[in-house]
Formats: structure tokens, C-alpha cells, sequence
């Protein structure tokens, strides 16, 4: 930020490095639900332009680079939000059990809150923005 307390572009660069690579600190259910927005947007839009198919067995050059792209932000966005939920990073792991991890992680990440206060991952993501705000 610079004197004057507005962000920078600098800042807002940092800040969006920081949450798409790094598997570092704790980020609120709203940030987690938008990524995964933008995310899920990306892919319909691709399929669209790509040629949407039902079966999901074919898969084209396409969708298979944003798959790869899109794998370590999406781990470190989700490693974030299990840390807000004061859990390990390693729970990403869980979406790997057939349906019961996706439902799981679902669950966890976009429906309860973060532990309230600083935990061992970093300061409450919610108290940062009332601050801010």
C-alpha cells in the first residue's frame, strides 16, 4: 500500500501470487467459493468453444492443458481454505475418496466457517477484511 493507504498494483500483484501458488496462510469461504467460480466458468466456456461432448471419456488437448494449468492454484487455494479450517494442508487429500471427498470437501470448505481468531496457519482471514474495511 502507499501512503496514502490504496493498493497498489504492485500489492494486488503480490496478493494474487500469493493465493494461487502459495500453499501459505488462510483464505475465507467467499475468496474459496470465487476461485472456484472463475474456475468452473473457465471450463464451461472452454467446453463450449472446444465443442462440449457428454461423454466425459473424450477429452481434447484443450481441456486436458487447463486441467494441468488450473492443478496448483486450485491445490494451493484449497490447502488455504483447509488451513482457515485449522487443518492440515494434507486434507486435500480426501478429495481422492470417491464421492464422499468431494462431498467432504464441499462441506467443509464452502458451507462452515474458518476457526475464529489466528490459529497456527495465520490470522482469521474475516478480521483482516473488517480492518481493511
Amino acid at each position: 500500500m502507499n501512503s496514502n493507504g490504496i493498493q497498489t498494483k504492485r500489492d494486488i500483484e503480490k496478493k494474487g501470487t500469493w493465493l494461487l501458488f502459495s500453499i501459505e496462510g488462510r483464505i475465507c469461504r467467499k475468496t474459496y467459493v470465487i476461485f472456484l467460480l472463475i474456475v468452473s466458468v473457465g471450463a464451461v466456456v472452454l467446453s463450449f468453444f472446444e465443442g462440449a461432448t457428454i461423454n466425459i471419456k473424450e477429452v481434447n488437448d484443450a481441456q486436458i492443458m487447463y486441467l494441468i494449468l488450473m492443478f496448483w492454484p486450485s491445490v494451493a487455494v484449497q490447502a488455504k481454505r483447509w488451513h482457515d479450517r485449522n487443518r492440515s494442508a494434507l486434507w486435500v487429500l480426501i478429495i481422492f475418496i470417491p464421492i464422499v471427498g468431494v462431498i467432504w470437501t464441499l462441506a467443509e470448505s464452502c458451507f462452515l466457517r474458518g476457526t475464529p481468531g489466528p490459529n497456527e496457519f495465520g490470522p482469521d482471514p474475516l478480521l483482516k477484511e473488517v480492518i481493511k474495511g
